[in-house]
């Protein structure tokens, strides 16, 4: 299995033991003279297999990151580093707009920074995530889960 096709299956996975998890839960309790609409124990033993199978699946995952080295960088420390510039951008895009609310409609207020300047860099971080995400994409795609 290619290692796309594993971060593929683990939201799935994930949405399958929620959905066991209300079930089980579901199954807990019922009117008194009533059965359950589904067996608990039946449930129980499909929910170990799916957390087994979840478990194996994020180590196999973490392992494959870790071990996967591209241009001498760890898929670990790329997916950093695209978090990383994620979270520069979220916080720039945040100044940038308060910067500008600040222009409109306020008069005693003074921008303390260029937001031109601040676009730019916006820009170049953007970039900078485009490209890392694509390498990391295309990783995933050629990379045989360990």
């Amino acid at each position: 299995m290619k290692l796309a096709e594993a971060l593929i299956k683990r939201p799935n996975l994930k949405k399958k033991i929620d959905n066991l998890s209300a079930r089980l839960a579901n199954s807990s309790i019922v009117a008194e003279g009533y059965k359950p609409d589904e067996d608990f124990e039946s449930l129980s033993k499909m929910m170990e297999v799916c957390l087994k199978e979840y478990e194996k699946l994020i180590l196999s995952i973490n392992i494959t990151n870790m071990k996967t080295i591209v241009d001498g960088i760890s898929l670990t420390r790329m997916m950093v580093e695209r978090s990383n510039l994620i979270k520069r951008l979220v916080i720039l895009r945040k100044v940038i707009k308060t910067a500008i609310a600040q222009k409109e409609g306020i008069e005693n207020y003074i921008r303390t920074v260029n937001v031109k300047d601040l676009h730019k860099e916006a820009d170049g971080y953007a970039k900078q995530l485009r490209i890392l995400d694509a390498k990391i994409q295309e990783t995933n795609w050629q990379t045989e889960l360990i």
